[in-house]
């Protein structure tokens, strides 16, 4: 997975991911959120359709939800001016008590707020 991840080839980490799972294999945590980092890679922006669908999964599974995998959906969710997904997140983060770090809010916040809108200091909030 780590050369996957390195490649930036997510479609390859969740067919394994996919195949272990045929197999009986469940992953761990980091497994999970290797496969995340692999496809947030990618420039499609349905793969976070498909990231989701990996979150859901660790859910389901009962992966725990680190603030690295918080970090890593809550990214891809800027990367395509998603603010659907991440205000659904950030909803489930909160009611499954996930730790989300102070970073990771910024990004959801400055992502709600839309591009060109001014921070608390008068700032670009985006660039």
């Amino acid at each position: 997975l780590n050369c996957l991840e390195r490649n930036s080839r997510g479609d390859l980490a969740y067919h394994l991911m996919r195949s272990m799972h045929d197999n009986g294999i469940l992953g761990e945590t980091v497994t999970y959120n290797m496969i995340l980092c692999a496809l947030s890679k990618s420039v499609d922006q349905g793969v976070v359709q498909v990231m989701m669908e990996v979150y859901n999964t660790m859910k389901y599974l009962g992966v725990r939800i680190t603030s690295h995998t918080c970090s890593i959906l809550i990214k891809a969710c800027d990367k395509f001016q998603d603010q659907q997904t991440a205000l659904q997140l950030t909803h489930e983060f909160q009611q499954y008590r996930a730790p989300v770090d102070q970073a990771t809010w910024n990004i959801v916040n400055n992502l709600l707020r839309g591009p060109g809108d001014k921070g608390d200091d008068g700032s670009e909030s985006r660039q």
